[in-house]
Protein backbone atom coordinates (compact mmCIF):
# COMPACT_ATOMS: atom_id res chain seq x y z
CA UNK A 1 0.00 0.00 0.00
CA UNK A 2 2.83 2.60 0.98
CA UNK A 3 4.77 1.85 -2.40
CA UNK A 4 1.78 2.25 -4.31
CA UNK A 5 0.70 5.58 -2.99
CA UNK A 6 5.02 6.40 -3.53
CA UNK A 7 4.48 6.05 -7.01
CA UNK A 8 1.42 8.05 -7.60
CA UNK A 9 2.88 10.60 -5.34
CA UNK A 10 6.36 10.57 -7.86
CA UNK A 11 3.47 11.37 -11.15
CA UNK A 12 1.12 13.89 -9.28
CA UNK A 13 4.67 16.33 -8.50
CA UNK A 14 6.22 16.61 -12.29
CA UNK A 15 2.51 16.81 -13.00
CA UNK A 16 1.50 20.11 -10.33
CA UNK A 17 4.81 21.60 -11.08
CA UNK A 18 4.16 21.44 -14.93
CA UNK A 19 0.50 23.69 -14.66
CA UNK A 20 2.43 25.62 -11.90
CA UNK A 21 4.83 27.05 -14.92
CA UNK A 22 1.82 27.00 -17.32
CA UNK A 23 0.28 29.28 -15.40
CA UNK A 24 3.67 31.50 -14.78
CA UNK A 25 4.17 31.97 -18.56
CA UNK A 26 0.24 33.03 -19.24
CA UNK A 27 0.66 35.70 -16.52
CA UNK A 28 3.73 37.10 -17.59
CA UNK A 29 2.24 37.26 -21.49
CA UNK A 30 -0.58 38.67 -19.84
CA UNK A 31 1.26 41.76 -18.49
CA UNK A 32 3.56 42.18 -21.21
CA UNK A 33 0.51 43.13 -23.35
CA UNK A 34 -1.04 45.12 -20.92
CA UNK A 35 2.44 46.98 -20.81
CA UNK A 36 2.45 47.44 -24.97
CA UNK A 37 -1.16 48.35 -24.61
CA UNK A 38 -0.47 50.97 -21.98
CA UNK A 39 2.30 52.44 -24.13
CA UNK A 40 0.61 52.99 -27.38
CA UNK A 41 -2.18 54.76 -25.74
CA UNK A 42 0.49 57.27 -24.23
CA UNK A 43 1.28 58.08 -27.54
CA UNK A 44 -1.26 61.06 -29.21
CA UNK A 45 -2.15 60.34 -32.73
CA UNK A 46 -2.67 63.78 -34.64
CA UNK A 47 -6.63 65.37 -33.56
CA UNK A 48 -8.79 64.87 -36.99
CA UNK A 49 -10.30 68.42 -37.99
CA UNK A 50 -12.12 67.13 -41.11
CA UNK A 51 -13.73 63.78 -42.40
CA UNK A 52 -11.32 64.23 -45.42
CA UNK A 53 -8.36 64.02 -43.82
CA UNK A 54 -8.96 60.78 -41.88
CA UNK A 55 -6.27 58.50 -42.91
CA UNK A 56 -7.60 54.95 -44.20
CA UNK A 57 -10.73 56.42 -45.10
CA UNK A 58 -12.52 54.92 -48.70
CA UNK A 59 -15.76 57.27 -50.38
CA UNK A 60 -18.03 54.55 -50.63
CA UNK A 61 -20.49 54.59 -53.62
CA UNK A 62 -23.43 55.59 -51.66
CA UNK A 63 -21.56 58.79 -50.90
CA UNK A 64 -20.79 59.23 -54.41
CA UNK A 65 -23.26 61.24 -56.64
CA UNK A 66 -24.13 64.39 -58.93
CA UNK A 67 -24.57 66.63 -55.72
CA UNK A 68 -28.48 67.71 -57.06
CA UNK A 69 -29.87 65.20 -54.40
CA UNK A 70 -26.79 65.43 -51.62
CA UNK A 71 -25.32 68.88 -51.75
CA UNK A 72 -21.98 68.90 -50.88
CA UNK A 73 -20.62 70.04 -47.26
CA UNK A 74 -19.17 73.00 -47.42
CA UNK A 75 -17.57 75.17 -43.54
CA UNK A 76 -20.17 78.35 -43.17
CA UNK A 77 -17.95 81.20 -43.81
CA UNK A 78 -19.15 83.30 -40.53
CA UNK A 79 -17.92 80.10 -38.77
CA UNK A 80 -14.08 81.20 -39.58
CA UNK A 81 -15.07 84.09 -37.14
CA UNK A 82 -17.37 82.58 -34.25
CA UNK A 83 -20.47 84.11 -36.14
CA UNK A 84 -22.14 80.72 -37.07
CA UNK A 85 -23.85 78.24 -34.97
CA UNK A 86 -23.95 74.43 -35.03
CA UNK A 87 -21.97 72.25 -37.70
CA UNK A 88 -20.43 73.72 -41.07
CA UNK A 89 -23.63 73.54 -43.82
CA UNK A 90 -26.47 73.08 -41.06
CA UNK A 91 -29.68 75.13 -41.71
CA UNK A 92 -30.87 77.47 -39.61
CA UNK A 93 -34.57 77.57 -37.72
CA UNK A 94 -35.50 80.60 -40.21
CA UNK A 95 -33.91 78.74 -43.32
CA UNK A 96 -35.89 75.79 -42.24
CA UNK A 97 -38.98 77.56 -41.99
CA UNK A 98 -39.48 79.50 -45.10
CA UNK A 99 -39.82 76.22 -47.50
CA UNK A 100 -41.92 74.36 -44.93
CA UNK A 101 -44.44 77.70 -44.32
CA UNK A 102 -44.49 77.72 -48.25
CA UNK A 103 -45.23 74.04 -48.22
CA UNK A 104 -48.02 74.64 -45.90
CA UNK A 105 -49.21 77.41 -47.91
CA UNK A 106 -49.43 75.90 -51.38
CA UNK A 107 -51.49 72.86 -49.44
CA UNK A 108 -53.72 74.88 -48.04
CA UNK A 109 -54.73 76.71 -51.58
CA UNK A 110 -54.49 73.53 -53.32
CA UNK A 111 -57.28 72.35 -50.14
CA UNK A 112 -59.25 75.37 -50.88
CA UNK A 113 -59.11 74.91 -54.97
CA UNK A 114 -60.75 71.45 -54.40
CA UNK A 115 -63.41 72.40 -52.05
CA UNK A 116 -64.69 75.04 -54.13
CA UNK A 117 -64.24 72.46 -57.29
CA UNK A 118 -66.20 70.41 -54.81
CA UNK A 119 -68.83 73.19 -54.01
CA UNK A 120 -69.16 74.10 -57.78
CA UNK A 121 -69.82 69.90 -58.48
CA UNK A 122 -72.37 69.15 -55.72
CA UNK A 123 -74.55 72.82 -56.11
CA UNK A 124 -74.92 71.31 -60.11
CA UNK A 125 -75.92 67.50 -59.14
CA UNK A 126 -75.90 66.84 -55.25
CA UNK A 127 -78.86 66.28 -53.77
CA UNK A 128 -80.89 69.13 -51.83
CA UNK A 129 -78.89 67.62 -48.82
CA UNK A 130 -75.32 67.48 -50.24
CA UNK A 131 -76.57 71.29 -51.96
CA UNK A 132 -77.59 73.21 -48.28
CA UNK A 133 -73.62 71.03 -47.20
CA UNK A 134 -71.99 73.03 -50.24
CA UNK A 135 -73.40 76.19 -49.29
CA UNK A 136 -72.68 75.96 -45.84
CA UNK A 137 -69.11 75.03 -46.96
CA UNK A 138 -68.68 78.50 -48.53
CA UNK A 139 -68.55 80.61 -45.13
CA UNK A 140 -65.51 78.28 -44.45
CA UNK A 141 -63.52 79.64 -47.87
CA UNK A 142 -60.57 82.00 -46.45
CA UNK A 143 -59.21 83.04 -50.07
CA UNK A 144 -60.65 86.41 -51.76
CA UNK A 145 -60.82 84.69 -54.71
CA UNK A 146 -62.56 81.69 -54.16
CA UNK A 147 -64.91 84.02 -52.12
CA UNK A 148 -65.38 86.22 -55.38
CA UNK A 149 -66.47 82.80 -57.27
CA UNK A 150 -69.04 81.53 -54.52
CA UNK A 151 -71.34 84.58 -55.66
CA UNK A 152 -71.68 83.50 -59.14
CA UNK A 153 -72.30 80.43 -57.70
CA UNK A 154 -75.07 81.06 -55.53
CA UNK A 155 -76.76 83.89 -58.58
CA UNK A 156 -76.87 80.93 -60.42
CA UNK A 157 -78.59 78.28 -57.38
CA UNK A 158 -80.91 81.15 -56.62
CA UNK A 159 -82.10 81.41 -60.47
CA UNK A 160 -82.91 77.78 -61.03
CA UNK A 161 -83.31 76.26 -57.66
CA UNK A 162 -86.93 75.55 -56.58
CA UNK A 163 -86.25 73.53 -52.92
CA UNK A 164 -87.45 75.58 -50.24
CA UNK A 165 -84.94 75.17 -47.48
CA UNK A 166 -81.70 75.05 -50.49
CA UNK A 167 -83.24 78.61 -51.34
CA UNK A 168 -83.47 79.88 -47.79
CA UNK A 169 -79.47 78.74 -47.09
CA UNK A 170 -78.33 80.18 -50.25
CA UNK A 171 -80.18 83.60 -49.29
CA UNK A 172 -78.96 83.46 -45.77
CA UNK A 173 -75.18 82.62 -46.18
CA UNK A 174 -74.84 85.13 -48.94
CA UNK A 175 -76.15 88.09 -46.81
CA UNK A 176 -73.50 86.42 -44.34
CA UNK A 177 -70.64 86.63 -46.99
CA UNK A 178 -72.08 90.14 -47.50
CA UNK A 179 -72.45 89.51 -51.62
CA UNK A 180 -74.15 92.92 -52.67
CA UNK A 181 -74.56 91.27 -56.13
CA UNK A 182 -77.32 89.44 -54.50
CA UNK A 183 -79.35 92.36 -53.44
CA UNK A 184 -81.39 92.32 -56.41
CA UNK A 185 -82.28 88.48 -56.44
CA UNK A 186 -83.04 89.12 -53.23
CA UNK A 187 -85.63 91.37 -53.88
CA UNK A 188 -87.20 89.30 -55.80
CA UNK A 189 -88.25 86.62 -53.36
CA UNK A 190 -89.69 88.95 -51.36
CA UNK A 191 -92.87 88.22 -53.47
CA UNK A 192 -91.93 84.35 -53.28
CA UNK A 193 -95.14 82.09 -52.40
CA UNK A 194 -93.20 80.27 -49.39
CA UNK A 195 -93.19 82.89 -46.00
CA UNK A 196 -89.71 81.42 -44.94
CA UNK A 197 -88.40 82.32 -47.89
CA UNK A 198 -89.52 85.34 -48.30
CA UNK A 199 -88.71 85.89 -44.78
CA UNK A 200 -84.60 84.89 -45.37
CA UNK A 201 -84.88 87.42 -48.45
CA UNK A 202 -85.52 90.17 -46.20
CA UNK A 203 -82.60 88.97 -43.50
CA UNK A 204 -80.40 88.54 -46.54
CA UNK A 205 -81.65 92.64 -47.55
CA UNK A 206 -81.11 93.73 -43.51
CA UNK A 207 -77.17 91.78 -43.98
CA UNK A 208 -76.48 93.48 -46.97
CA UNK A 209 -77.94 96.87 -45.90
CA UNK A 210 -79.35 96.93 -49.12
CA UNK A 211 -80.66 100.24 -49.06
CA UNK A 212 -82.41 100.32 -52.69
CA UNK A 213 -84.90 98.04 -51.14
CA UNK A 214 -86.61 100.48 -48.65
CA UNK A 215 -89.17 101.43 -50.80
CA UNK A 216 -90.50 98.31 -51.54
CA UNK A 217 -90.11 96.71 -47.74
CA UNK A 218 -92.29 99.82 -47.26
CA UNK A 219 -95.02 98.72 -49.64
CA UNK A 220 -94.25 95.08 -48.68
CA UNK A 221 -95.30 96.21 -44.70
CA UNK A 222 -98.39 98.34 -45.83
CA UNK A 223 -99.78 95.04 -47.49
CA UNK A 224 -99.38 92.81 -44.47
CA UNK A 225 -102.11 91.96 -41.99
CA UNK A 226 -101.12 92.92 -38.28
CA UNK A 227 -103.95 91.12 -37.08
CA UNK A 228 -101.87 88.24 -37.42
CA UNK A 229 -98.23 87.46 -36.26
CA UNK A 230 -95.65 86.34 -38.83
CA UNK A 231 -91.71 86.35 -39.00
CA UNK A 232 -92.32 88.23 -42.22
CA UNK A 233 -93.92 91.34 -41.29
CA UNK A 234 -91.91 91.30 -37.69
CA UNK A 235 -88.49 91.26 -40.07
CA UNK A 236 -89.55 93.68 -42.67
CA UNK A 237 -90.39 96.41 -39.38
CA UNK A 238 -86.72 95.35 -37.79
CA UNK A 239 -85.09 96.00 -41.19
CA UNK A 240 -86.77 99.42 -42.08
CA UNK A 241 -85.42 100.54 -38.40
CA UNK A 242 -82.37 99.74 -39.17
CA UNK A 243 -82.95 101.67 -42.64
CA UNK A 244 -84.40 104.92 -41.07
CA UNK A 245 -87.51 104.74 -43.44
CA UNK A 246 -89.58 107.77 -41.53
CA UNK A 247 -91.98 107.26 -44.28
CA UNK A 248 -93.37 104.65 -42.29
CA UNK A 249 -94.07 106.24 -39.28
CA UNK A 250 -97.80 107.52 -40.33
CA UNK A 251 -98.30 103.48 -40.84
CA UNK A 252 -96.55 102.31 -37.60
CA UNK A 253 -98.47 104.79 -35.43
CA UNK A 254 -102.28 103.39 -36.91
CA UNK A 255 -100.95 99.80 -36.50
CA UNK A 256 -100.31 100.50 -32.42
CA UNK A 257 -103.69 102.38 -31.65
CA UNK A 258 -105.13 99.64 -33.51
CA UNK A 259 -106.06 96.93 -30.83
CA UNK A 260 -106.42 94.04 -33.47
CA UNK A 261 -102.44 94.47 -34.04
CA UNK A 262 -100.87 91.44 -32.52
CA UNK A 263 -99.08 91.89 -28.77
CA UNK A 264 -95.99 91.26 -30.65
CA UNK A 265 -96.28 93.58 -33.68
CA UNK A 266 -97.40 96.58 -31.59
CA UNK A 267 -93.94 96.11 -29.67
CA UNK A 268 -91.83 96.39 -32.64
CA UNK A 269 -93.75 99.22 -34.13
CA UNK A 270 -93.16 101.32 -30.95
CA UNK A 271 -89.40 100.20 -31.17
CA UNK A 272 -89.19 101.10 -34.84
CA UNK A 273 -90.08 104.74 -33.88
CA UNK A 274 -87.26 105.06 -31.43
CA UNK A 275 -84.98 102.75 -33.70
CA UNK A 276 -85.69 104.96 -37.14
CA UNK A 277 -84.92 107.99 -34.90
CA UNK A 278 -88.12 109.72 -36.13
CA UNK A 279 -88.84 112.52 -33.81
CA UNK A 280 -92.25 113.50 -34.94
CA UNK A 281 -93.11 110.88 -32.92
CA UNK A 282 -91.89 112.15 -29.44
CA UNK A 283 -95.13 113.15 -28.51
CA UNK A 284 -96.71 109.95 -29.88
CA UNK A 285 -94.90 108.26 -27.48
CA UNK A 286 -95.25 110.01 -24.62
CA UNK A 287 -99.02 110.04 -24.55
CA UNK A 288 -98.18 106.45 -24.86
CA UNK A 289 -96.17 105.99 -21.56
CA UNK A 290 -98.83 108.20 -19.52
CA UNK A 291 -101.94 106.26 -20.59
CA UNK A 292 -103.14 104.58 -17.46
CA UNK A 293 -105.15 102.31 -19.62
CA UNK A 294 -102.87 100.90 -22.01
CA UNK A 295 -101.12 97.74 -21.52
CA UNK A 296 -97.78 98.40 -19.16
CA UNK A 297 -95.62 96.63 -21.55
CA UNK A 298 -96.27 98.68 -24.58
CA UNK A 299 -95.73 101.93 -22.24
CA UNK A 300 -92.35 99.87 -21.41
CA UNK A 301 -91.37 100.37 -24.97
CA UNK A 302 -92.73 103.28 -25.25
CA UNK A 303 -89.75 104.40 -22.70
CA UNK A 304 -87.56 102.37 -24.73
CA UNK A 305 -88.54 104.02 -27.87
CA UNK A 306 -88.17 107.79 -25.93
CA UNK A 307 -84.58 106.58 -25.10
CA UNK A 308 -84.07 105.59 -28.52
CA UNK A 309 -84.78 109.03 -29.85
CA UNK A 310 -82.19 110.57 -27.49
CA UNK A 311 -84.39 112.89 -26.45
CA UNK A 312 -83.34 114.67 -23.29
CA UNK A 313 -86.35 116.38 -22.95
CA UNK A 314 -88.34 113.42 -22.64
CA UNK A 315 -86.26 112.70 -19.18
CA UNK A 316 -89.26 114.77 -17.14
CA UNK A 317 -91.93 112.88 -18.68
CA UNK A 318 -90.34 109.48 -17.97
CA UNK A 319 -88.87 110.66 -14.40
CA UNK A 320 -92.72 111.63 -13.62
CA UNK A 321 -93.92 107.99 -14.22
CA UNK A 322 -91.17 106.85 -12.47
CA UNK A 323 -92.10 108.86 -9.25
CA UNK A 324 -95.98 108.06 -9.72
CA UNK A 325 -94.58 104.17 -9.30
CA UNK A 326 -92.64 105.01 -6.02
CA UNK A 327 -95.35 106.34 -4.28
CA UNK A 328 -97.71 103.38 -4.89
CA UNK A 329 -97.96 100.94 -2.45
CA UNK A 330 -96.11 97.53 -2.18
CA UNK A 331 -98.39 95.28 -4.05
CA UNK A 332 -99.51 97.76 -6.36
CA UNK A 333 -95.70 99.26 -7.52
CA UNK A 334 -94.54 94.93 -7.39
CA UNK A 335 -97.11 94.63 -10.32
CA UNK A 336 -95.52 98.15 -12.35
CA UNK A 337 -91.99 96.72 -11.42
CA UNK A 338 -91.50 95.76 -15.33
CA UNK A 339 -92.51 99.97 -16.32
CA UNK A 340 -90.40 100.86 -13.52
CA UNK A 341 -87.26 99.53 -14.44
CA UNK A 342 -87.58 100.37 -18.07
CA UNK A 343 -88.26 103.86 -17.27
CA UNK A 344 -85.31 103.70 -15.40
CA UNK A 345 -83.04 102.17 -17.86
CA UNK A 346 -84.36 105.19 -20.53
CA UNK A 347 -83.39 107.47 -17.77
CA UNK A 348 -79.91 106.20 -17.37
CA UNK A 349 -79.47 106.10 -21.04
CA UNK A 350 -80.42 109.93 -21.59
CA UNK A 351 -77.90 110.57 -18.96
CA UNK A 352 -80.50 111.08 -16.03
CA UNK A 353 -77.88 111.05 -12.47
CA UNK A 354 -80.16 109.74 -10.65
CA UNK A 355 -81.57 106.96 -12.54
CA UNK A 356 -78.43 104.29 -12.20
CA UNK A 357 -78.50 103.92 -8.23
CA UNK A 358 -81.90 102.91 -8.81
CA UNK A 359 -81.36 100.60 -11.67
CA UNK A 360 -78.34 99.11 -9.62
CA UNK A 361 -80.48 98.68 -6.35
CA UNK A 362 -82.81 96.69 -8.25
CA UNK A 363 -80.15 93.95 -8.46
CA UNK A 364 -80.45 93.77 -4.88
CA UNK A 365 -83.82 92.28 -4.96
CA UNK A 366 -84.40 88.95 -3.46
CA UNK A 367 -86.24 87.96 -6.38
CA UNK A 368 -84.14 86.37 -8.94
CA UNK A 369 -86.81 87.32 -12.15
CA UNK A 370 -85.98 91.10 -10.94
CA UNK A 371 -82.46 90.93 -10.82
CA UNK A 372 -82.14 89.26 -14.63
CA UNK A 373 -84.32 92.19 -15.85
CA UNK A 374 -81.84 94.94 -14.11
CA UNK A 375 -78.83 93.04 -15.64
CA UNK A 376 -80.26 92.76 -19.41
CA UNK A 377 -81.03 96.51 -19.44
CA UNK A 378 -77.58 96.99 -18.18
CA UNK A 379 -76.35 94.66 -20.40
CA UNK A 380 -77.78 96.96 -23.24
CA UNK A 381 -76.51 100.08 -21.59
CA UNK A 382 -72.68 99.18 -21.62
CA UNK A 383 -72.45 101.81 -18.68
CA UNK A 384 -68.70 101.32 -17.58
CA UNK A 385 -70.14 102.32 -13.99
CA UNK A 386 -72.42 99.11 -13.13
CA UNK A 387 -68.74 97.21 -13.77
CA UNK A 388 -68.75 96.42 -10.02
CA UNK A 389 -71.83 94.98 -9.13
CA UNK A 390 -72.13 92.98 -11.97
CA UNK A 391 -69.16 91.62 -11.09
CA UNK A 392 -70.12 90.49 -7.59
CA UNK A 393 -73.30 88.93 -9.24
CA UNK A 394 -71.72 87.36 -11.55
CA UNK A 395 -69.11 85.69 -8.94
CA UNK A 396 -71.58 85.58 -5.75
CA UNK A 397 -75.42 85.37 -6.74
CA UNK A 398 -76.93 82.45 -5.29
CA UNK A 399 -78.99 82.02 -8.42
CA UNK A 400 -76.65 80.41 -11.30
CA UNK A 401 -79.36 81.95 -14.04
CA UNK A 402 -78.48 85.55 -12.72
CA UNK A 403 -74.81 84.43 -11.98
CA UNK A 404 -74.86 83.87 -16.51
CA UNK A 405 -76.43 86.87 -16.95
CA UNK A 406 -73.86 88.85 -15.05
CA UNK A 407 -71.14 87.18 -16.76
CA UNK A 408 -72.89 87.94 -20.47
CA UNK A 409 -73.21 91.54 -19.44
CA UNK A 410 -69.80 91.80 -18.75
CA UNK A 411 -68.39 89.93 -21.47
CA UNK A 412 -71.16 92.17 -23.52
CA UNK A 413 -68.92 95.79 -22.11
CA UNK A 414 -65.18 93.51 -23.01
CA UNK A 415 -65.03 92.40 -19.67
CA UNK A 416 -63.18 88.98 -19.06
CA UNK A 417 -61.32 89.18 -15.56
CA UNK A 418 -60.87 85.80 -13.99
CA UNK A 419 -63.16 84.65 -11.63
CA UNK A 420 -62.42 84.21 -8.45
CA UNK A 421 -61.14 80.64 -7.30
CA UNK A 422 -63.16 80.16 -4.08
CA UNK A 423 -65.95 81.96 -2.98
CA UNK A 424 -65.35 80.90 0.83
CA UNK A 425 -62.27 82.37 0.56
CA UNK A 426 -63.97 85.55 0.45
CA UNK A 427 -66.78 84.86 2.92
CA UNK A 428 -66.82 85.24 6.99
CA UNK A 429 -66.94 82.23 8.93
CA UNK A 430 -69.60 81.55 10.88
CA UNK A 431 -70.20 82.76 14.01
CA UNK A 432 -72.11 79.71 15.47
CA UNK A 433 -68.94 77.44 14.27
CA UNK A 434 -66.68 79.92 15.51
CA UNK A 435 -68.34 79.99 18.87
CA UNK A 436 -68.05 75.79 19.02
CA UNK A 437 -64.21 75.90 18.24
CA UNK A 438 -63.85 78.48 21.38
CA UNK A 439 -65.62 76.26 23.86
CA UNK A 440 -64.45 73.01 22.98
CA UNK A 441 -60.76 74.49 23.21
CA UNK A 442 -61.64 75.55 26.47
CA UNK A 443 -63.24 71.92 27.31
CA UNK A 444 -59.73 71.15 26.19
CA UNK A 445 -57.68 73.13 28.22
CA UNK A 446 -59.73 72.32 31.53
CA UNK A 447 -59.71 68.74 30.82
CA UNK A 448 -55.81 69.09 30.34
CA UNK A 449 -55.25 71.33 33.78
CA UNK A 450 -57.23 68.47 35.29
CA UNK A 451 -55.13 65.74 34.17
CA UNK A 452 -51.78 67.90 34.88
CA UNK A 453 -53.10 68.44 38.88
CA UNK A 454 -53.86 64.56 39.13
CA UNK A 455 -50.02 63.79 37.89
Amino acid sequence: MKKQASRDMRYRRPISLLAFAALLFLYSGHAGFAAETKKAAAVKSPAVKDEALAPGREEKAADKGTGADKPPVTADPSAKNGAGKGSPGEKTAGEVKGPVAADASSKAAENEKKRLEWIERTLEFGISKERREAINLMLTLKDESSKWHAGPLLLKLLKSDTDEEVLVRAITVGGDLKLAELGPEFVRFLDDPTEDVRTAAVGGIHALMYAQAKDVLVKKLKEQDLAKDSNFTDSIIRTLADFKAGEAREFAEAGIKDLKTTAILREALILFLGKAGIQESRGFLIALLKDQDENLDMRSYAASALSLLGAKESAADINEVVKTIEAMPFKKRKEHYTLYIYCVSALVRLGDEGALPRLMESLKSDNSMVRIKAIKLMKDLKDKRTIDILKYKRDYDPSPVVQKAARDALEGMGVTDAKPVEKAADKPADSSAADKARTDGAAKTDADKSTTGKR
